[in-house]
């Protein structure tokens, strides 16, 4: 199966538990925190809110849940500011291990354990994060979306226990090489061939999330905003993410998270606990197109100012098959070109630190289909 991310690509077996789907909330509708925006003919769902410190933790946790037996660069990676040689030279001399919260956290700059894993900021803006791990974050929150949209539909339930095991990865279902079980498929009405799965033409997944353009930012008009409040952005109980952060944030407000712990099975979970108020500098916006001269709006150009190789998806099927056997740096992102058709994007190979002192926010935008600019504007 294809792993997408940054570092490999890896085949896994399906391993979940099922449970009932609450009720919760279509990522497009009325009251969102999302406005819609038609950037010369292209329509744009932009978070009117950064990224939040709970909402990250929440992904480090997945990803911490899925990779971290074998493959613990792959979370250890998320983390910010986290010195991962140190961590490791660490582990080695005391012959700890790579889940240990509070070598991490010594691990780590100042404002991880006084800021972002502290109670008093959890719904905070999430800082310190580079420009990879937004745009890492906005690919896994996209995969998250579709699979609660199969949810939601009928076709698919939660497993909610993602260890190394079978995952809904959005390319890997386009490309056919999803190993997880559906409830059920598509009718056909053709008896010769009565069942099929979605395709992308189906509009019923999203593209990749990922950091908004310049032009998008400045459509939208409210940078000036969201960089100086300094403020608390509350969860919404109704976001799709919330089955996520029920299972990996601790339920009262006065305790701290559970995270690094297994609540099934250690009932004695470690706190992470800190009381410092910690006021950051916030200076900027994280933008898509931090290579982008020309003012370029179309997704596609970016991606190529940014030195990211595209590759259309005529036959997206094979193509996404072929791009995850190929192996390191392969895994794609899926964007659209002008007139709609899937476009495979290449990672991004300048992993540029942020800065520690002056702090950036980071949100999400993202291209809409017609269907789901009426289900916003409903």
């Amino acid at each position: 199966m294809m792993l997408r991310n940054n570092t490999t690509c890896f085949f896994l077996v399906l391993s979940c538990f099922f449970g009932k789907v609450k009720a919760q909330e279509s990522l497009f509708f009325k009251d969102s925190h999302i406005s819609h925006l038609k950037v010369e003919e292209q329509n744009i769902a932009i978070f009117k809110r950064p990224i939040t410190n709970r909402e990250y933790i929440i992904y480090m946790q997945w990803l911490r849940s899925v990779f971290s037996s074998n493959y613990p660069d792959i979370y250890l990676s998320s983390i910010p500011g986290l010195n991962i040689d140190t961590l490791k030279e660490i582990n080695a001399q005391s012959g700890g291990n790579l889940n240990d919260i509070n070598t991490i956290l010594n691990c780590t700059k100042a404002f991880v354990k006084d800021y972002m894993f502290n109670p008093r900021y959890l719904d905070y803006p999430v800082i310190g994060v580079s420009w990879q791990n937004a745009n890492n974050y906005g690919l896994w929150l996209a995969d998250r979306y579709n699979e609660y949209t199969l949810i939601t539909m009928g076709y698919l339930n939660y497993n909610y226990s993602p260890t190394e095991n079978d995952y809904f990865s959005t390319d890997a279902y386009l490309a056919g090489m999803w190993q997880g079980v559906l409830k059920r498929h598509v009718k056909t009405g053709d008896p010769s061939n009565p069942e099929r799965d979605f395709n992308w033409s189906d509009n019923v997944f999203i593209p990749a999330f990922r950091l908004p353009s310049r032009k998008e930012i400045n459509a939208a008009g409210d940078s000036s905003v969201i960089i100086n409040s300094f403020k608390s952005y509350p969860f919404n109980k109704r976001h799709f993410l919330a089955e996520w952060e029920q299972r990996y944030l601790a339920s009262d407000s006065d305790s701290v998270l559970n995270l690094w712990t297994n609540k099934d099975t250690d009932p004695t979970p470690e706190k992470i606990v800190s009381r410092k108020l910690h006021k950051v500098n916030i200076t900027g916006e994280l933008i898509l197109d931090i290579n982008n001269q020309t003012n370029e709006s179309r997704l596609p150009e970016i991606y190529k100012q940014n030195g990211q190789e595209l590759k259309s998806l005529e036959n997206y099927k094979e193509n996404l098959k072929e791009c995850c056997l190929e192996g390191l740096n392969s895994n794609p992102v899926i964007c659209e070109d002008k007139n709609g058709k899937p476009v495979l994007v290449a990672p991004y190979n300048n992993m540029q630190a942020p800065h520690y002192e002056k702090f950036s926010v980071c949100r999400l935008a993202c291209t809409l289909n017609e269907k789901q600019v009426g289900d916003l504007k409903k």
